[in-house]
């Protein structure tokens, strides 16, 4: 689940001594997977380092275009021109070697972003730890992760209570209850545009902003978190955009976001003319329990509404949990 970056120590600092010890132990690596949170952390990590990887490939591009032209010119070039043309592919790949050593090398930039971006998380861990530590006796609490343990007693393991108390509120979120009854979470995927005149207005995103206003205005009816979604495609390793996933990828999402209904789509514009086909899958059954299909009387803002109206009324009754 969490990639590109390495591992943060905790600061477990032993607590006041009392008369009788008592010691616990955390696996500080069963913390980082089992935290519903850590695909967030991640995305924001991968999107810190896209800039500097966008350079390291430029960069050796460069190279091996310079190499190519020297490699296909060599032979009509004078010797001077030769020595010029590989001091200055030298020069471009010391100028490589010295980015790749500041951004990834021991200290370098990438570590010190990382562990920037990771502190609030390691701070909440170590309040959690502290609090534990000082509520419930604890002389000392180690971290195991990496250190060639060989045996350690599971009554003294204290990670599940870590991680518990750290996914708290995404488990109340889930459960969350209103007005006795529980919330139907949702969540619509842009529509995929089906032809060019579709591509042209931007029809996936703006009917997909529609349908999901339609129905968040519904009593009981909420979409899922935006921040649990992107965790979600990341728990998936799916890569592609929201109107390019199969129905598996549609539902492999779903289940990694705990929503009860997917909604995934399609949109084509011909003239003035708008069609939407809708499906609706069920993720406790995981199987397509609604399709619909509506058309605009054209394709202004006071012909569209209405047609998404319609077509929410024509799905809702399919969105009920059993």
């Amino acid at each position: 689940m969490l990639k590109k970056w390495g591992m943060v120590p905790f600061i477990l600092i032993p607590l006041a001594l009392s008369a009788e010890t008592k010691i616990g132990y955390i696996d500080s690596q069963r913390i980082l997977s089992g935290y519903r949170g850590g695909g967030e952390i991640t995305q924001e990590i991968n999107t810190a380092l896209q800039d500097w990887e966008k350079k390291a490939t430029t960069l050796k591009q460069e190279i091996e275009q310079m190499i190519q032209e020297y490699e296909s010119q060599s032979v009509m070039l004078s010797e001077k021109s030769r020595e010029e043309k590989r001091a200055a592919i030298e020069e471009k790949q010391r100028e490589y070697q010295e980015f790749i050593q500041r951004i990834w090398g021991a200290g370098g930039e990438a570590e010190t972003k990382q562990r920037e971006i990771m502190q609030p998380f390691v701070e909440k861990i170590n309040e959690i730890i502290n609090q534990i530590g000082e509520s419930e006796g604890y002389t000392m609490i180690f971290d195991i992760a990496g250190m060639g343990v060989v045996y350690a007693n599971d009554d003294l393991d204290l990670t599940q209570k870590i991680l518990d108390e750290l996914n708290k509120e995404y488990v109340e979120e889930e459960e969350e209850v209103f007005a006795g009854f529980q919330n139907i979470e949702f969540y619509v995927l842009r529509l995929k545009e089906m032809n060019k005149e579709a591509q042209d207005c931007g029809c996936g995103q703006d009917i997909k902003e529609k349908l999901r206003a339609a129905l968040i205005a519904m009593e009981n009816y909420k979409e899922v978190r935006a921040t649990k979604i992107t965790n979600a495609f990341t728990l998936a390793n799916v890569t592609l955009s929201e109107d390019k996933l199969t129905e598996e990828d549609v539902k492999t999402v779903g289940r990694y976001a705990y929503a009860d209904f997917m909604i995934m789509g399609e949109v084509e514009k011909t003239g003035e003319i708008i069609t939407v086909r809708i499906s609706v899958i069920d993720m406790k059954k995981e199987e397509i329990v609604k399709t619909a299909e509506v058309k605009s009387s054209g394709e202004r803002e006071e012909d569209i509404i209405p047609m998404v109206s319609n077509l929410a009324a024509e799905i809702l009754p399919s969105m009920k949990k059993d």
